[in-house]
């Protein structure tokens, strides 16, 4: 049972439907966050702008791989 639950855990979330705007491919997940959420590349970086520095992952088709906000498009600026 342990194998099974090891094993949901690595499977695409929310049937890869993005749960804040439920239009776009959910394929981004944070393993920081508490909860399983999938979000668009536009939705993780909204719900992420002041989390930078969280683990997201991105389906690849098979598994998750490790990404960054910066590979989604998010641009820190670090005013002066």
């Amino acid at each position: 049972e342990y194998l099974s639950v090891l094993l949901d855990l690595e499977q695409l979330v929310n049937n890869g439907k993005c749960n804040d705007c439920g239009e776009g491919e959910g394929l981004i997940r944070c393993l920081s966050c508490s909860g399983t959420r999938a979000w668009c590349p536009s939705c993780v970086l909204k719900a992420h702008q002041h989390n930078p520095f969280h683990n997201l992952q991105l389906w690849n088709g098979r598994f998750y791989e490790t990404t960054t906000l910066q590979a989604q498009g998010y641009i820190m600026y670090l005013g002066h």
